[in-house]
């Protein structure tokens, strides 16, 4: 383990200064004996040893210093007691492990069980729920520190695996969804498929097999969004792209105006005049920005409107994509870019949609250094804004202003 290596290799450091203490004074002492019997002047000896002695000290404290410093600096907390179980020392993390009284009480009962067991020569470990605000996953673990098969201290680790329980929820949560999202359409094609086989009427069997299409298709898009999210997450390629932010929208508006116009559903797009270019990945950029439209008009109802903006800010090329639907409970927003997290299930078993889109945004987003995010009141419409560093000088010539700006409708 890397937090108990750089404890043991930070003990080792200190013994081995505390011992070149020692051996420099008692080679001192030593030197001042043999000195006395040669005729040397006792005081000035005396003296000699006592520069050399204070000199080691402060070389000493120096060096005890600067491992206590990169004991804190360890994103653990570190315990090291005697053999009798007496603190000698506790790294920064491992005071500040607990804040609030009562997570405090919990977590020194554990560190002292875990202790007095490693003591007495055992390994031991515990992990704590502390409930927060905000709640946290603490893993204890302790070992006994032994030299010459005699038990002389204990060292304690302790982490906070509340990362690693979220990863791993997230992990089965993904398998769960990703059954489900093909077990569903296997299940109906498969029935279909029985019952095509005994149907005799042609009408019938049209609409079987029209179903059948339909629930195919629906599994070859679980299956290539979930390849095309695998492509983008993996991606160590440097984007070179030079991309006009115009261009994007416009693709955008167009690959959706199709389901928007059967919705009645109106598109506006509002863009600077002057070009918006960036570098970046177009075909990731396309899909993001396509994935947030129809996404908007995905969600909206007969009469409501979807419209995109571009403008530059501080942070690069800001990409707007509103809309006045239903909106999205508050209780959803933290979750919306998860794989497979959906606000209203029924209703995309209704329009289709594997919940895999906005995570592909989001993870498009990080690619190029950016970042997306959403404001919305249920009832009240959303907005998603995917901010994208601008291209870099010398690259390709970067639009000044947002304005004059020109509106236009598509649907």
């Amino acid at each position: 383990m890397t937090v108990v290596l750089a404890v043991a290799v930070t003990a080792a450091v200190i013994g081995a200064v505390t011992t070149l203490v020692v051996s420099r004074i008692v080679r001192a002492r030593i030197n001042t004996a043999i000195g006395g019997r040669h005729g040397s002047d006792p005081v000035d000896e005396h003296q000699r040893i006592l520069s050399h002695a204070e000199r080691d000290t402060s070389a000493a404290a120096a060096e005890v210093n600067l491992l206590k410093l990169s004991l804190d600096a360890l994103t653990s907390g570190v315990i090291v007691t005697d053999g009798s179980g007496k603190v000698l020392v506790r790294s920064r993390l491992a005071v500040d492990a607990a804040t609030r009284s009562h997570e405090k009480t919990l977590v020194d009962a554990t560190t002292v069980a875990v202790l007095a067991e490693a003591v007495q020569g055992r390994r031991a470990e515990r992990e704590i729920n502390v409930f927060g605000p905000p709640p946290r996953n603490l893993f204890v673990h302790a070992v006994p520190i032994t030299a010459d098969a005699q038990v002389i201290g204990s060292l304690t680790v302790i982490d906070d695996v509340t990362d690693h329980h979220r990863i791993e929820k997230t992990r089965r949560d993904f398998i769960a969804n990703l059954s489900h999202e093909l077990r569903t359409p296997v299940g109906a094609v498969s029935l279909l498929a029985e019952m095509l086989i005994d149907e005799q009427d042609l009408d019938t069997r049209t609409q079987l097999t029209d179903r059948m299409l339909i629930e195919t298709d629906r599994m070859t898009e679980a299956i290539d969004d979930l390849l095309e999210l695998s492509r983008i997450e993996s991606s160590a390629e440097v984007y070179t792209d030079i991309v006009v932010v115009q261009d994007l929208i416009d693709e955008a508006v167009e690959r959706t105006r199709v389901q928007a116009q059967s919705g009645d559903i109106t598109i506006g797009a509002v863009v600077p005049d002057e070009p918006i270019t960036l570098v970046g990945n177009r075909s990731q950029l396309a899909t993001a920005l396509v994935n947030l439209v129809e996404n908007a008009v995905k969600y909206s109802s007969p009469g409501d409107s979807v419209s995109v903006r571009a403008r530059l800010d501080d942070d690069g090329v800001a990409l707007v994509v509103q809309d006045t639907g239903r909106g999205i409970p508050a209780r959803d927003l933290d979750r919306i870019f998860e794989r497979f997290y959906r606000v209203d299930r029924s209703r995309d078993a209704a329009t289709g949609g594997t919940g895999i889109g906005l995570s592909i945004v989001r993870h498009v987003a990080l690619n190029h250094g950016g970042h997306v995010s959403v404001a919305s009141f249920e009832g009240d419409g959303s907005s998603f804004t995917l901010v994208l560093p601008v291209v870099p000088p010398g690259r390709a010539e970067p639009g000044q202003s947002p304005e004059p700006q020109t509106a236009h409708e598509v649907g």
